[in-house]
């Protein structure tokens, strides 16, 4: 894990840092850390719906970042998250607008930003760690994802 960019941004602007993951390594890492009180963790995953989402394991053992993407249940674990539209989000935090959106979110970035333009909040900025990458993903739907953000301004 690493919010070195988060905690930067809080020292050098003061911002304001709200942060979403709902992965079991991404938890216990974070409740081992003494982070500043502008950084506000919520065990939330991201996604195109509220209610709950399957997070896979990863693969090799060295990685901690869990999936939402999905791969036959025999080749790791599968747990159950509680996940939310970033409509949903941004009116549980009493927020109109997101200055900076970062999302890394391992292959679910393709439906929150399908979802985004159908009630989502206003972002300035996105940053997109894209996953095409990804056998079950491939090229289009980042081409897509990124036209439909064009095409939203």
């Amino acid at each position: 894990m690493d919010i070195s960019s988060e905690i930067s941004l809080i020292r050098t602007y003061g911002a304001q840092v709200y942060a979403f993951d709902a992965s079991p390594v991404a938890v216990a890492w974070i409740r081992t850390q003494r982070l500043p009180e502008e950084f506000q963790f919520h065990e939330l995953g991201v996604g195109r719906h509220d209610g709950t989402g399957e997070f896979f394991s990863p693969l090799e053992a060295a990685n901690p970042d869990w999936s939402m993407i999905t791969r036959a249940a025999e080749e790791g674990a599968v747990v159950q998250c509680p996940i939310r539209r970033l409509s949903s989000i941004t009116r549980m935090l009493g927020h109109s607008r997101i200055d900076i959106l970062k999302l890394d979110i391992e292959g679910a970035e393709y439906g929150v930003i399908a979802e985004w333009p159908k009630g989502g909040p206003e972002a300035h900025q996105f940053q997109v760690e894209f996953h095409h990458r990804k056998p079950q993903v491939g090229n289009q739907k980042t081409r897509d994802a990124v036209a439909l953000l064009n095409s939203n301004g």
